[in-house]
This record gives structure tokens, sequence and C-alpha cells, in this order.
């Protein structure tokens, strides 16, 4: 029996000893790792680990050499794991140490969590140097969302972020006027689609407020003013009497809503029901879609402007700002400022004018107390405001004010060698005219 006992524990011991190839060659052979651990090349049992106290398989983040087995594997390390090596702790999946997580800071554990794909600013979160090496973009100038621009030249970020030059270019941080058109306007008004004006011999025309080519509304007009509500447009004709014409044309054929006046039209206004003008001695009214030709005198001041805001009707004169209410005053306005007025406009709370020939003033429209908003100005021929700033044309320039006062010092928006004759504006932009072979121009706020 002992013989035979040998026998066997001789052939087992070959056994385990020919699963190895030669000294020279230590790598084991694939189908025998099995057997390279001595027990643990029997099968276990149902429900029975490969090893009492052992895993059959190394955890996530520990080498393979851990397990208390040999280290017979390919030589590929498991996912998120390095070969042949234990750190101590396991690495996670898909990280690689070094790479920025896409914002220019690290996670907070010596390794990142992800690639950089984002834009990277200057701007010293990592000692003032963005990283360019790991897929984002160095920025040495301003980011502005994920992009990276310059404020000085960026026509869609100019000066600021989201600044935007509507079509004009950006110089020194400063939107640059475009021109709409070449035109010799007189008087000029603005939708929220076109620009409309009056130009001397060619009559009342509109483009489009990105620019374009002209549309001849009434080549037979005869005006020095005019007005939108961005269904039609209005103008007190000196021919044929105030008349009204679709913003997109009415075949040069207006529809006259009062006939000519005793001496002279001048200006227009419109609100949501009415248009009122100036005739000669009289502020009158007609609603828009007619009044049979026979409109209702508001009163007898004589006016060089004329303004609404739907409640009341302010005329300016030679010896004050005139206000009536639009449902008729019994011909007596209330006088709501002394001394000469010229052009005149109005938001919500407050009356804006071109006093004497130098200086612009304003006032509440509830109790007018003047504010002298600028003086030593260059005979200011119109004005207009958006509640924010004044706008003026003065000379040869568009001047503006912050409407609760600019210390006397307005700022100048546009400087050039012809006159300018006409200023509105929008939330957007600043529009005026210029004639004498000038334009019509635009400038973003």
């Amino acid at each position: 029996m002992r013989s035979v006992a040998l026998t066997v524990l001789l052939l087992s011991l070959v056994g385990c000893g020919a699963a190895f190839t030669s000294a020279s060659d230590p790598t084991p052979d694939a189908a025998t790792e099995a057997g390279c651990c001595g027990d643990d090349a029997l099968a276990p049992e149902a429900g029975q680990d490969a090893r009492p106290g052992k895993d059959a398989a190394p955890e996530a983040g520990q080498d393979a050499a851990d397990s208390g087995c040999l280290h017979c594997d390919s030589g590929s390390p498991e996912t998120g794991s390095e070969a042949g090596t234990d750190s101590g702790s396991p690495v996670e999946a898909g990280t690689d140490s070094g790479q920025d997580s896409g914002s220019g800071q690290d996670s907070g554990s010596g390794q990142d969590s992800g690639t950089d794909s984002g834009v990277v600013a200057d701007s010293g979160s990592e000692g003032g140097q963005g990283d360019a090496g790991d897929g984002g973009i160095v920025c040495n100038q301003t980011l502005c969302g994920v992009q990276c621009v310059n404020l000085q030249t960026d026509p869609s970020n100019c000066g600021a972020c989201g600044h935007d030059c509507l079509g004009g270019l950006c110089s020194a941080g400063t939107c640059q006027p475009i021109t709409l058109c070449s035109a010799n306007p007189i008087a000029l008004a603005i939708d929220s689609n076109n620009a409309y004006w009056v130009d001397l011999g060619l009559g009342v025309l509109s483009v489009p407020l990105a620019g374009g080519n002209p549309t001849v509304l009434d080549a037979n007009a005869r005006t020095y003013d005019l007005a939108t509500d961005g269904v039609n447009v209005y103008w007190p004709d000196t021919l044929h009497g105030v008349s009204a014409c679709a913003v997109g044309g009415c075949a040069q054929n207006p529809t006259v809503l009062a006939p000519y006046g005793l001496l002279s039209i001048t200006p227009v206004a419109v609100d949501s029901n009415n248009v009122y003008w100036v005739d000669s001695n009289n502020v009158e009214e007609c609603a828009k879609g007619g009044c049979s030709q026979t409109p209702t005198a508001l009163d007898s001041a004589t006016g060089s402007d004329v303004a609404t805001d739907g409640t009341n009707v302010y005329s300016t004169a030679w010896n004050g700002i005139w206000a009536c209410s639009v449902g008729g005053c019994s011909g007596s306005p209330t006088q709501i400022a002394t001394g000469a007025a010229y052009a005149v406009a109005l938001d919500s709370n407050n009356v804006y004018w071109v006093s004497g020939s130098t200086s612009i003033k304003t006032c509440k429209k509830s109790s007018c107390s003047p504010t002298l908003l600028a003086a030593g100005q260059s005979s200011p021929t119109d004005i207009a405001t958006d509640g924010v700033n004044v706008y003026w044309a003065n000379g040869d320039t568009v001047q503006k004010c912050a409407v609760g006062g600019c210390g006397g010092n307005p700022t100048q928006v546009w400087s050039g060698s012809k006159a300018v004759q006409a200023v509105a504006v929008d939330a957007n932009a600043v529009y005026w005219g210029t004639n004498g072979g000038g334009g019509i121009y635009k400038v973003a706020k």
C-alpha cells in the first residue's frame, strides 16, 4: 500500500511541476493557471469561494498580486486600476491624473473628474494661467458665455458682453453708425420695421430699419412733418390736407382725412385713436378712421410742434407749452411752461422741449417746474426720448442727456459735416437724418 501511495504522490508532484515551462521562460501557460496555486485548482462547490477566505478575483482597484495567488494573468489592468501595483485605494473608472474637469480647477482629490472640454479664462484660478493642453482654450481677452471676445472690436459684444452694434462696426468699444439710405430728410418717424421721412422734392418715403432700398409712399406729398402708428403714415399736406397712407404703400394715392386749412399745416402727431395737427391758429384732431373731413378744433393756440400721450395734446408756441385733453378743453388749454418753445417730446412722466434757440428743458406733466438739461446748444431743431435719455438734433451733431439730468454736460452721440434735421429713437437705436446730400442713419444705443 505504501508503494502504491508513494507512486500516486510522485505522480501528483510530477503533474503540478509539469504545468510550468523551463526556468528560462517564467511565464505560466495560460491553460495551467488554475494549477499554479495548489488547492485552488480544484473546482469549488456551489456557493463556496474558490479559496477559503479569498475571492476568486481581485476587487476593482486591487492588484492581482494581492489575491494570494501567483500573478498569472495576461498583464492588462482592470478598468480603473493599474497593473502590478497596489495604490492602497481604488482609482475611479475613466479618470486620468492631471486632466481638468472643464472648469480649469481640480476636483479636490489630486485627480480630476474628466476631460476639459470648456473654455479656460486666464483669470487666475490656476495660478493665473489657463491650461490649453487639456482641450480648453486660453482666453486672454473677455469671456462672454463660451466665447472669447475683444470688447474693443467685436460688433456683437461691443464695450460689454451682449451689446450688439445692429449691423455697425465696433471701434474702441463703441458702436459706429450705419447708413440706412441716402436722403435729404426734413422730418423723420419710425415704427418697429421702418423709418419714414419727408424728402424735399421726393415726397414721403420709407426704408427698412436694417437699411435697403427706399420706397416712395407719395411722390406728390408737400409737407414738413409726418407721424406713424405702425399701420399708416400720416402727414399734413399743404395741397390736399391731412393724409394717411398704409406703411406698405398706397399706390401714391393717400386718403385725405381732413381738408387743407387756412394758411399752413405743419406738425402732426398720432395716438391709438386720433391724428392731431396744428392748422394755422388751431390745434385740431380727427379720428384715424376718418371724421367726414370735419376735424374738431381743440384750442386756438398757435404751435410749431405737437405731441400726444393719448390723454392730452401738448403744443409749443412762442409763449410757452400748452396742454389740452384729447376730448377737448373748451378752447382753453392749460399753459404748463412759459417762454419760447419749439420741438416737444413726451414720456410717461415728463415733457421735454427745445427752449429758445439754445436750451433743452424738462418738467413733470403733473406739475411743471422747468429744469434746464443743457444750455449753449447750437439751434436744436428736433427732440426725442425713450424715457431714459433725451436726444436732440444740434447743428451737425446728435446729443443726449439722461432724463434726470447730466450736469449740464450732454453726451455727443454723433458728429458730422451736415446739419441734422430730425431725430428719433426706439428701444435699441437712435436714428437721425441730415440734408444737403445726407442720409438716414442709425447707431445702436
